[in-house]
């Protein structure tokens, strides 16, 4: 369940505004927090009980983002470091919650199954 806080932070963050001082609208409100608010993009991702790969930033920006990197990737300026997929995950507040609600999913199909045959 979402708290009120948290709507409010995701609104503010759909919107482009800081859920702090309520400037903006930002393509990058992360950007404005970190240096007016020493606030992270974690941290904001908390605020508003999203999970880490959630996106927070306009998606012009992301669009924007994604070209630039497929570009030096293409280049070969940019590479994916070895190691990098497949190691420890770690999550949010709310993506460890989507991890139990999952688990929890599974669990009952499990038991259901097991109670029909």
């Amino acid at each position: 369940m979402s708290s009120d806080e948290e709507v409010r932070v995701r609104e503010c963050l759909r919107a482009g505004l800081c859920p702090i001082c309520h400037q903006g609208p930002y393509k990058v409100v992360a950007s404005h927090t970190l240096k007016a608010h020493k606030v992270t993009g974690a941290m904001l991702r908390d605020m508003a009980g999203l999970t880490k790969s959630a996106t927070i930033c306009s998606a012009e920006a992301s669009a924007e983002r994604r070209k630039l990197t497929q570009e030096l990737m293409a280049k070969g300026v940019l590479t994916v470091p070895a190691g990098s997929q497949g190691g420890k995950r770690t999550f949010s507040a709310a993506g460890l919650a989507a991890q139990k609600r999952k688990a929890e999913h599974m669990k009952a199909l499990n038991r259901a199954k097991r109670q029909s045959t």
